[in-house]
């Protein structure tokens, strides 16, 4: 791919991030991200809002400099532009839309020879704002966290080798990294894993969403986010900000990138 086209691609997912902000007042919404100690920041994120729908995605890159970059930002942008293309939050439709993502990231491979090992995680929630209902999806290690009143009803369950030992009850010396993954968008989709919420679920009063790459929940205790009420003049953006310059700050070793959305259902 080209510098040209590169430049394109994110000037294409700039227009899909734009929010209005007559919606932004009732469902609020901060970004963050940080390049931590690397080199180059390899996460991409991206909110895509209308009147009536909502839909945030976020994406952790690998395969070498370029090819993560390329990666996460190819599926940042390819699902906010078929999600916003045809909203609606059946799970076997949003399963589709990550597979033709990941097909397009196939694609790329095959015809960009330096980024034929690229892949990336996903994770990404889609919300029906009027009738008040949502879907999220993931595959990999990147994680939605869902609350309400500041107590956390859900969070999705990774797709790492970290976690299968775990799950199988298997000694904390664990013999893996904790960002190997078995699954990721990138694979044939032969081996491909993307889990989805069965059904789209209710959101109550006071409810909140983060979707966070492992750079940051690494740093990240479920009680941070405990946002049981929200004050008059609340700022989620500062709020979001403090909470990313906290995990770095108690960050030991290599850091690596963090990236975040935060949304804030009405009451």
């Amino acid at each position: 791919m080209s510098q040209s086209q590169f430049s394109n691609l994110m000037q294409e997912l700039d227009k899909l991030t734009e929010c209005p902000s007559s919606s932004v007042d009732r469902f609020r919404v901060a970004t963050y991200t940080d390049i931590g100690g690397r080199d180059s920041n390899q996460d991409a994120l991206g909110v895509w809002e209308n009147e009536r729908w909502l839909c945030a995605v976020v994406a952790d890159g690998a395969g070498g400099h370029v090819g993560g970059e390329l990666a996460a930002n190819t599926v940042v942008s390819d699902l906010l532009r078929r999600f916003s293309s045809q909203p609606a939050l059946e799970s076997a439709y949003i399963a589709d839309l990550v597979k033709q993502t990941n097909a397009q990231l196939l694609h790329l491979q095959k015809v960009t020879p330096s980024c034929a090992d690229m892949h990336a995680t996903v994770v990404a929630v889609f919300i029906d704002k009027i009738d008040r209902m949502a879907t999220w999806c993931h595959s990999g290690d990147s994680r939605l966290y869902f609350y309400c009143n500041g107590v956390l009803l859900e969070r999705t369950h990774d797709h790492s080798l970290m976690q299968l030992w775990r799950d199988r009850g298997l000694s904390d010396e664990l013999p893996v990294h904790q960002s190997a993954l078995y699954t990721a968008l990138g694979e044939p989709e032969s081996s491909l894993q993307v889990q989805v919420t069965a059904q789209p679920r209710r959101i109550p009063e006071s409810s909140s969403f983060l979707l966070l790459t492992d750079g940051f929940w690494t740093g990240f205790v479920d009680t941070d986010w405990a946002l049981d009420t929200v004050p008059e003049g609340f700022n989620l953006q500062q709020h979001l900000d403090a909470l990313g310059a906290q995990i770095l700050k108690g960050s030991t070793g290599s850091i690596d990138n963090l990236s975040a959305v935060a949304v804030l259902c009405p009451s």
